[in-house]
């Protein structure tokens, strides 16, 4: 695996055993190029300035869509939501039986 980083863009290659290849924005907003072990170096970087726009695209929304995550900080009384309803934590010491959801 190789990370490449040109002027504005960062992304990694990985070469496998495939036939194709695919460029993927990953949960952690990485950019991941994924190509056949012989494509040579001048072929990935055409085919990412060929898709440089989509990649824009697609971390601009990335960046939207995290934007509005929520810091929880683990402490009595704190809310999350699970399933689309709303629990309250509580902490307990030391416990002998695995965590357990209660009441819903």
């Amino acid at each position: 695996m190789r990370t490449i980083r040109p002027a504005d863009l960062s992304y990694e290659i990985v070469r496998s055993r495939r036939l194709t290849a695919d460029i993927v924005v990953e949960r952690d907003g990485r950019v991941v190029v994924r190509v056949p072990q012989s494509t040579p170096n001048q072929r990935i970087e055409d085919l990412v300035e060929a898709k440089r726009y989509w990649i824009y695209k697609t971390l601009a929304e990335w960046r939207d869509v995290n934007a509005t995550k929520v810091l929880r900080e683990y402490r009595n009384g704190e809310g999350f939501l699970y399933l689309g309803r709303s629990y309250r934590l509580t902490l307990a010491g030391e416990q002998d039986e695995p965590l357990l959801l209660k009441g819903g």
